[in-house]
């Protein structure tokens, strides 16, 4: 039964990168509709796992997805990226991994500024914050 429940996991865990990759290249592709659905299924399973750094991830592309479509859609989704990351500040667990784990940092960084820049022209307040909070978990770039 254990060894089922670890290769279930992990089965699964392969399958969300799977339909994530496929999420990525419909946006990379411009075809936003057929992404979105994609990505929303996939970050839903991440949250299910518990799995915060591919959920946000996860949020990057849906950002990414809804940039020019919904202006609510994309502040609500920068508000949750925000969220994770500042659970970070203060969960031992995050930090730990953005040491051991330098990618963990290194995309962070990267979901924080791609947040920052997207939400900007329709709100520039959050967009300041999560500058702010780059800044704070990964110093000033």
């Amino acid at each position: 039964k254990y060894l089922f429940r670890l290769s279930r996991q992990s089965i699964m865990g392969e399958l969300l990168e799977i339909r994530f990759r496929l999420g990525e290249a419909l946006v990379e592709a411009d075809r936003l509709e057929e992404a979105e659905p994609i990505l929303i299924n996939v970050r839903e399973e991440r949250v299910k796992m518990g799995d915060w750094h591919n959920e946000a991830r996860t949020l990057e592309l849906l950002l990414k997805s809804t940039s020019s479509r919904s202006t609510d859609a994309l502040v609500e989704r920068a508000k949750q990226i925000q969220d994770i990351y500042n659970d970070a500040l203060t969960n031992k667990l995050k930090l730990n991994r953005f040491k051991n784990v330098p990618i963990t940092a290194t995309n962070g960084r990267q979901i924080l500024r791609t947040a920052s820049d997207l939400v900007e022209s329709v709100d520039q307040d959050l967009s300041m914050k999560i500058v702010k909070l780059s800044n704070e978990l990964f110093g000033a770039q």
